[in-house]
């Protein structure tokens, strides 16, 4: 879900999962550079609003059971995908 949404030292830091040092090596970046901060929290909220929908969900699921054209176009501007 997050793939296309965050990007690695713009609006997030990354790292591979299971490795504890990687992970105490972003906190101590972040923590001693406080331009890339500013840029996280900055970037982190555009990222959040972009991946917002506004769509409720059983307005979804009764689209996607219909699956006419047009349900699977109005599914398809809804993604997050």
């Amino acid at each position: 879900m997050f793939r296309g949404h965050i990007d690695d030292g713009e609006s997030a830091l990354i790292f591979s999962a299971a490795r504890p040092r990687a992970l105490a090596n972003a906190i101590a970046r972040l923590m001693t550079d406080p331009t890339l901060y500013v840029r996280l929290s900055n970037g982190s909220a555009r990222a959040w609003h972009r991946m917002q929908n506004a769509v409720k969900w059983d307005d979804m699921i009764n689209r996607w059971m219909r699956n006419t054209p047009e349900d699977r176009a109005w599914l398809a501007e809804h993604t997050l995908a």
